[in-house]
């Protein structure tokens, strides 16, 4: 799942999300709709009635979409299908960020030259609105769609409740024991699992391994600012403490399972 952690998660997966039986899936909705007096068009498949396509355009061969909540609740999290079989997912727990009714949220999808035709045929290109899910933790669309960020965020909680006992102790250590007690740190933390061991849920480890690798991340940037600034006791455990309270803040965001 590349991503900017102040923002949102955000990552495209190579496998489809395989349709739920159906009477457990809404109605698809296809809907064509010009983007400009060059285009032919966009087709949208939309599971949704609460993100609304207002409008895409094509520019320097990268698909940029416009969609608005027209529902009465807040949107944390949703998933686009793409014309490959692929997948993105964007998750907006762990910034706290929330798409409000009436607001708009921009998307953009690179679109492959390559898959552009077919033979002497132009393919139109097209995305779907899988699911999305709300600042409530309910969901609508496809059920899988809907299923997997919930997965995920109770893996993400999972191992965040491993990690902030390990962080919460260096800081009882002296602080010329800091950089010895941060090395391992870094041992303890790639120890950990990556899989639940009460669930085989993907999602549920796909959560896991993020979380593990924020944590990993975070360490190197530590060692980092240690080697590069000659950072000392005082400035290194004032950034562990930062640390701290910005992955109970995570945790406390991400609910309860």
């Amino acid at each position: 799942m590349n991503r900017d952690r102040s923002s949102f998660r955000k990552w495209i997966l190579g496998i489809p999300i395989i349709l739920c039986l159906a009477v457990l899936i809404m109605p698809s909705v296809w809907i064509v709709k010009p983007v400009s007096s060059q285009d032919k068009g966009v087709r949208v498949k939309n599971r949704t009635g609460s993100f609304q396509v207002v409008s895409t355009s094509i520019v320097d061969n990268t698909l940029l979409i416009r969609l608005k909540n027209i529902s009465n609740k807040a949107i944390n999290g949703y998933t686009l299908s793409l014309r490959d079989g692929g997948t993105i997912t964007v998750d907006y727990t762990i910034s706290g960020h929330e798409i409000a009714p009436g607001q708009f949220e921009d998307q953009t999808i690179p679109l492959d030259d390559s898959s552009s035709t077919s033979g002497s045929t132009i393919l139109q290109p097209s995305f779907g609105i899988e699911a999305v899910v709300f600042a409530d933790n309910s969901g609508e669309g496809d059920v899988r769609a809907t299923t997997y960020i919930r997965e995920w965020r109770k893996g993400e909680k999972l191992q965040l409740k491993r990690i902030l006992p390990l962080l919460k102790q260096i800081l009882d250590s002296p602080d010329g024991d800091l950089s010895t007690k941060l090395r391992e740190l870094k041992s303890q933390i790639l120890a950990l699992p990556e899989k639940s061991i009460d669930s085989s849920s993907l999602a549920v480890s796909d959560g896991l391994h993020d979380a593990r690798q924020d944590a990993l991340s975070l360490i190197r940037e530590l060692e980092e600012n240690q080697q590069n600034t000659s950072l000392n006791a005082g400035g290194l455990r004032k950034k562990i403490m930062r640390a701290v309270d910005d992955h109970e803040r995570r945790a406390l965001r991400l609910p309860d399972f």
